[in-house]
């Protein structure tokens, strides 16, 4: 299949490729766009560098039926490696945008569901791993922490359409403690990411509020969320939260970061009113419950902040945990 426009190249290019293998046919196009094809049938077209996909290309895969040619993915590639930023196109009609690290999700990105939901926020090697907002096809959304493709940590659950929301710990899908509160004005709106633009469906009576309705948010499951956080840590090595790629300063927080360690302030202070103060003794704790090894470089640095915000005096309202945090934000 010579696409058109392209004119053969006397050379042939192998080696190993990403995207077709050794290539068996080579075509450069007007706009000097090396075409690459496979003998698997698929077709790398872009940049290259010495024989390999090097720089942005796409690459096209032969359709299950029919005889045409599918994208697949476009975007950055490395040493004939999908790897950087780019779009992944499935055949079930989802489409992904964002990290590439060996042409799996991997980092930060986008995920927009055939059924129209939306998944945006960290991955890890294929799967939902850190912090990130699942907003559904039927309006409710889901912000907060995740784990092998599961929900997993704090979080809160949104019924945008009821008024009310849920915060506390889950564990493998399930919320396991944790409190029915009403949405706040303009809290939606402040999800760091933004909506879908598929309209949410019409307000439904047969939304049912989930069984756990603890009065006292935050005091009352404490413990039970520090039992749960402890013996996550204690399982294996902790989800790279931040992309595998970023090498930035230890001392600068995510959006998710810092959406993770506001969680953790509710959950341990019990609110985010002046009578709710964090006690410093407790940082250890915030780390831990927002998902962080407390002597991880970054919370080092955030434990330190907060110490010099508090002054001496042994305590922090949310402002100031807020205003410490968010000087610490990239």
């Amino acid at each position: 299949m010579k696409l058109a426009g392209a004119r053969p190249n006397t050379g042939v290019a192998r080696g190993r490729g990403g995207a077709s293998g050794k290539g068996d046919e080579v075509w450069v196009d007007e706009d000097g766009n090396v075409m690459l094809g496979g003998k698997t049938g698929g077709r790398y077209v872009g940049e290259m560098a010495g024989g390999l996909p090097e720089g942005r290309g796409q690459h096209w895969v032969p359709e299950a039926s029919g005889g045409g040619m599918r994208l697949l993915y476009e975007g950055e590639w490395m040493l004939g490696v999908k790897m950087g930023q780019g779009t992944i196109y499935y055949r079930s009609g989802q489409t992904y945008t964002g990290d590439v690290v060996d042409g799996d999700r991997h980092g930060v990105g986008r995920l927009t569901y055939s059924s129209g939901d939306v998944y945006h926020g960290a991955w890890f090697h294929g799967r939902k791993a850190g912090y990130g907002i699942q907003f559904y096809a039927d309006s409710t959304i889901y912000a907060g922490k995740w784990g092998n493709d599961c929900r997993e940590g704090m979080a809160t659950f949104y019924w945008p359409n009821r008024g009310k929301k849920y915060t506390g710990e889950w564990v493998k899908n399930v919320p396991v403690c944790g409190s029915v509160e009403s949405i706040r004005a303009g809290e939606i709106e402040k999800l760091q990411y933004p909506a879908p633009q598929r309209p949410f469906a019409a307000r439904s009576e047969n939304l049912d509020l989930p069984p756990l309705e603890v009065l006292q948010p935050g005091l009352s499951v404490y413990e039970k969320v520090t039992a749960v956080r402890g013996a996550r840590t204690a399982r294996g090595p902790k989800p790279p939260l931040s992309a595998a790629k970023d090498k930035s300063h230890a001392a600068c927080l995510r959006p998710f970061q810092i959406e993770a360690l506001k969680h953790a302030y509710v959950s341990i202070a019990g609110g985010i009113r002046e009578e709710h103060r964090l006690r410093t003794a407790k940082l250890t704790d915030v780390c831990l419950t927002a998902g962080y090894h407390p002597d991880s470089k970054e919370m080092k640095a955030v434990r330190k902040c907060l110490v010099d915000k508090a002054h001496g005096a042994g305590t922090l309202s949310f402002d100031a945990f807020l205003e410490a945090i968010l000087w610490l934000q990239m």
